[in-house]
């Protein structure tokens, strides 16, 4: 019986640990867009560092995620086409960089950024000072 206990223990232990290690290792920033406003936000994309990655469309009350993968420093943008056909282009800041990981979380309203909630850090693995 204590070995079965003691076996279970580890067994937690080590799922525990590896689930930590992977998220404060793990590759890329999760950008979440959410849409705040009263209009759909059409052909929806995140841009970093020149690299477009694609959402889709996103309506009034909904959000999507993408974790993005920074090859080079730079800033979050969100391009969308709005409901007159215009294609319209957000800088939302939050810097990244290669070693960036964690998650920004960017609210859009009505065409424009309401609110950027930024967590992200330098990964472990960065050996700059």
């Amino acid at each position: 019986m204590f070995r079965h206990r003691f076996r279970l223990i580890v067994v937690g232990a080590v799922i525990c640990a590896a689930a930590l290690a992977y998220y404060v290792i793990a590759p890329g920033v999760r950008v979440t867009i959410r849409n705040t406003g009263r209009e759909s936000m059409l052909e929806v994309a995140i841009q970093v560092a020149g690299h477009s990655y694609s959402l889709g469309d996103i309506a009034p009350g909904s959000s999507r995620m993408e974790r993005v993968y920074p090859e080079a420093q730079s800033q979050v943008e969100v391009t969308f086409q709005d409901k007159a056909g215009s294609m319209m282009r957000l800088l939302a800041g939050g810097r990244v960089e290669p070693s960036s990981r964690g998650e920004i979380d960017i609210e859009v309203k009505d065409g424009k950024i309401v609110a950027v909630k930024s967590e992200v850090r330098r990964g472990i693995l960065d050996l700059r000072h």
